[in-house]
Parts: C-alpha cells; structure tokens; sequence
C-alpha cells in the first residue's frame, strides 16, 4: 500500500490555516473567547479592569431609554461578581467604568449589533437598546473569565436574521 506524498510546506500551511491566532503579530492579544464567536476583533494594548468601584455610566441622553437594560445588566453582574453595582447617568465615564450609550455608527451592525470599545473603560455603542443588551452579554462572558480585559475594539452583529438556540435532547 502507498502512502500520499504531501508536498514539504502543506503541514505547516495546514497548522497555519487551522490555527489563525499563529499569523497574529507578535504581543497581539487573541479574538474574546465568547459564544457565538464576535465577528471583528481589533486588538488595542494593555488591559482595562473592571474594579470594586466600577459601575455602569448611562449617557446622559440616554438614561430614560437604556435604565432597565442597565439595570438587568447590574444584577446579571451583582450575581457573578457578589456585590452591588452602582449604576448612574453621566457624559463620560471614569477608569475601569461600563458606559452605554445609543448612537453606534458602524453600517454592518444592523439593529441587534454593537460596537464595544476597550481602553481604560468599557464603552458600549449601539443603534437601538437590543445592541446595547447583547454587549452586555458578551461583557458578562468576558467578567466570567476576568474581570481584567484586553484592549481593543468588538464590532459584532448577529449573522442570521433571528438569534436562537436548538437545544438537542
């Protein structure tokens, strides 16, 4: 029986195609670890932490639309973090605070979509309070493993027109 002879390079063309965080540069931190995955992933420097004095900032001009989405998010947050979350409307937050707020201008991310930006805050954009809820879900994936973040910058979206879940039993 003869064995397949494989060009020299296709092993390392195969690692290389199958593991993409090996083509990243050098000190670049990977794509969040999330379910479903986020679609872009633009990575900063540093980290941002979110601390024991962090708390939810609501822009000002948004504070009566996006309060009870602010306020799910806190208790989802109360319940991993075992403390109270203060959550309060502002122009702008401070180191290591959550800010919200409606207005994303990103074309891709549609009505569900968002953009959440991580330098020394966590500062969520989106288009309609729905975006806003589901980066929220993907900052409770991201508390779940640290509360200590990479930098960088999520632009995410739903790919289907409904998000759902199929349960197999």
């Amino acid at each position: 029986m003869a064995t397949p002879s494989f060009p020299p390079r296709t092993p390392v063309i195969f690692l290389l195609l199958s593991c993409p965080f090996l083509l990243q540069p050098a000190g670049a931190a990977p794509a969040p670890l999330t379910i479903p995955a986020v679609q872009q992933w633009t990575t900063g420097t540093g980290t941002c932490a979110f601390g024991p004095t962090s708390c939810i900032v609501i822009n000002n001009s948004d504070a009566a639309t996006l309060g009870a989405d602010a306020q799910t998010f806190a208790n989802d947050l109360c319940g991993l973090l075992g403390r109270a979350i203060t959550i309060k409307a502002a122009a702008s937050p401070a180191d290591g605070d959550i800010f919200m707020k409606l207005g994303a201008t990103s074309p891709s991310i549609g009505d569900e979509g968002y953009q959440l930006t991580i330098t020394t805050s966590f500062e969520i954009s989106a288009k309609t309070p729905a975006g806003v809820f589901y980066a929220t879900r993907t900052l409770l994936q991201l508390f779940r493993q640290s509360t200590t973040v990479n930098q960088g910058s999520i632009v995410d979206w739903p790919s289907g027109r409904w998000r759902g879940q199929m349960v197999d039993v």
